[in-house]
């Protein structure tokens, strides 16, 4: 029988106490470690990124904490630090982070992970993720926690198309795509990295298994069915919804295409609301025209 959700919150609390006091401050990207049943822990040395949470890594053999990889029962939480708090210019703001993690903890494809579902709490106890669920899943969990501080115009896009009405999972999607400002105009924009959804490498079959939160299985996608709990490691994190075939998601930037050719250095800007066409509007004409592909 697993652990009850307090207790592993309460592991969870207890490394992230350790956290707080070892780096007190917000200047790194991440701050995370595991924790075991019984109380052990470890915390990583990469704050750049979660990389230390693959197994060729972080779980390498270590002399202090006498930890070898991968073998005797694997931890059952990472307990991640905020690296903003509720107001930092460095965040996307206390409106965009309550409304971003609320959909996070609750209804996004990764919200299983999570044991932390109280917004307010993270800010004093870290966001606890538990392991017994898919690698995949489990990393690009921890990953998604860093959207409101590292690219915080991932955070606030999705808040912004949750809050004009967008269903919240296609907008978690199209926040990786476009740049959603407070005023309703956006810019296609995409990340290579760092993030927990690659949205270029998504065609309509992986949107259909994202927004269904449906992991293809099979040997071609071992750690979406190895428990992060078993492997203590993770791959494929940008193919993790299926090797995508077809077109991806397309966002009009300049319908007007005459006066786009007559402006060779840029000067001429259309974002948003293009020719009524609001960001919501061509949020839903995106995934029309990704209908009419197939």
């Amino acid at each position: 029988m697993g652990m009850s959700d307090s207790d592993l919150l309460a592991l969870g609390d207890d490394l992230h106490a350790r956290l707080t006091k070892e780096k007190p401050h917000y200047k790194v990207t991440s701050h995370y470690g595991c924790a075991w049943e019984g109380g052990k822990q470890r915390v990583f040395t990469n704050t750049a990124c979660h990389m230390d949470l693959m197994g060729d890594s972080g779980w390498r053999e270590d002399d202090k904490n006498n930890i070898p990889l991968v073998k005797g029962k694997g931890p059952v939480v990472i307990a991640n630090r905020m690296q903003t708090d509720k107001n930092s210019q460095k965040s996307c703001g206390w409106e965009h982070i309550e409304r971003y993690y609320s959909f996070l903890f609750n209804d996004s494809v990764f919200s299983d992970c999570y044991v932390t579902k109280d917004v307010e709490r993270c800010f004093d106890k870290g966001i606890t993720v538990r392991t017994d669920l898919p690698a995949n899943l489990v990393v690009a969990a921890c990953i998604a926690t860093r959207q409101v501080w590292e690219y915080p115009e991932i955070g606030r896009s999705v808040s912004n198309l949750i809050k004009w009405g967008v269903e919240p999972r296609k907008a978690h999607l199209v926040g990786h795509h476009l740049i959603v400002r407070d005023n309703g105009t956006y810019t296609p924009h995409r990340r290579g990295g760092h993030v927990a959804i690659y949205g270029d490498r998504m065609g309509p079959k992986n949107i259909e298994n994202f927004l269904e939160g449906r992991l293809p299985k099979g040997e071609d996608y071992p750690y979406n069915s190895l428990t992060y709990q078993t492997s203590r490691t993770y791959q494929g994190i940008p193919c993790m919804w299926g090797y995508k075939v077809g077109s991806n998601l397309r966002f009009r930037e300049d319908v007007r295409r005459d006066e786009r050719r007559s402006d060779p250095f840029g000067f001429v800007k259309t974002l948003g609301n293009l020719e009524g066409c609001d960001v919501v509007e061509e949020v839903s004409r995106a995934f029309n025209r990704l209908g009419e592909d197939q």
